[in-house]
């Protein structure tokens, strides 16, 4: 280690700090320091750039994988609602026993399961906020403000469907969803 320097001897020595050379002319030498500032600017921006660009490719590629599940959430919900009512069905057929069941009344509690269970409109509203989403990312004006607002009612549709659905097919779909949204979320945070 005898040839490293320390902070103290760089200190000691003459004219390192602050000397007394009185004979610099700013004009001078102001357009190399300037071309030296555009130059960093420049990289800089070109290096944001590039990072936005990935952002959004991942926020898109989040927002893929959400869709898929929600194709596929969509596809489950009538099926959950069917063996929902079929449990129901089944749980009142064994506390009559032997006692018929008023059909009639049991197609009205199926009526009202239905449309208790019903996610369908959660899903219209989540899949336009991903549209929203594209339309917030092409207008390129403080996307990272308007995802991050999006992404909150996105969270919010989101956990209707899990509180909705009584599905545990569902559920865990609602889980990986919620996932992504908050990987997305992390994302957004980086945009300007």
């Amino acid at each position: 280690m005898d040839n490293d320097v320390s902070l103290t001897t760089i200190i000691r020595m003459p004219d390192v700090f602050g000397g007394n050379n009185m004979d610099v002319n700013m004009d001078d030498n102001w357009p190399t320091l300037e071309a030296a500032v555009d130059m960093a600017a420049s990289q800089l921006r070109d290096i944001s750039a590039r990072e936005g660009a990935y952002l959004i490719e991942t926020i898109r590629g989040g927002k893929d994988k959400i869709m898929a599940k929600v194709d596929e959430i969509a596809d489950r919900s009538p099926v959950a609602i069917e063996a929902n009512f079929a449990k129901y069905r089944a749980r009142i057929e064994k506390l009559l026993g032997d006692t018929s069941v008023d059909e009639g009344r049991l197609l009205q509690e199926a009526a009202i399961m239905s449309e208790k269970y019903d996610i369908n409109e959660e899903i219209v509203r989540l899949r336009s906020h991903f549209v929203r989403m594209e339309e917030i990312i092409a207008e390129d004006d403080m996307i990272g403000k308007k995802l991050d607002f999006l992404i909150q009612e996105m969270n919010r549709e989101t956990n209707t469907i899990g509180s909705k659905a009584n599905d545990t097919e569902i559920s865990r779909r609602v889980v990986f969803i919620k996932n992504e949204i908050e990987k997305i979320r992390e994302q957004v945070q980086n945009l300007e």
